[in-house]
């Protein structure tokens, strides 16, 4: 007989899901190094518990998709990674920074009043706010605009 056992994390994730072909398999609530080992039916879609299903008071729950990959499961809920979203955040600025580096050399064939615009759109990606709080996808941020 095959039983199909799904390793769950404390904090109710699966973490893989194995099928069990010895004569005595596992028994269900079994730990097993920092997983609990819980049966699953036969018929399972594994990728259904592997992406939608966490485990909670003995029973299987349904969970809406990641919104995005910086979020993490966490005490039963997705958690923003901030550092994460940051340092990506930091990247995209630094980015258009280098990129715009061009526009404030000595001998740069720019007026005075457009080499000024690009200073000040330099200036405002330096003083970006990284405050999160109202952070859903990158698409959403919104950067200086860059000078025509």
């Amino acid at each position: 007989m095959t039983v199909k056992i799904a390793y769950v994390k404390a904090n109710g994730e699966v973490a893989s899901i194995q099928e069990d072909y010895s004569k005595t398999p596992l028994s269900s609530g079994t730990t097993q190094g920092i997983y609990t080992l819980i049966h699953l039916p036969a018929d399972s879609n594994n990728r259904d518990f592997l992406t939608k299903k966490y485990y909670k008071d003995s029973e299987w729950h349904t969970r809406d998709a990641a919104p995005n990959q910086f979020y993490e499961w966490k005490n039963y809920t997705w958690v923003l990674q901030e550092a994460e979203v940051t340092e990506e955040l930091r990247g995209t600025r630094d980015f258009l920074l280098t990129e715009s580096d061009w526009t404030q050399l000595p001998d740069v064939a720019l007026s005075t009043d457009k080499k000024a615009e690009w200073a000040t759109y330099r200036q405002k990606l330096r003083d970006f706010s990284f405050d999160l709080s109202s952070f859903t996808t990158f698409e959403n941020v919104v950067w200086p605009t860059k000078p025509s």
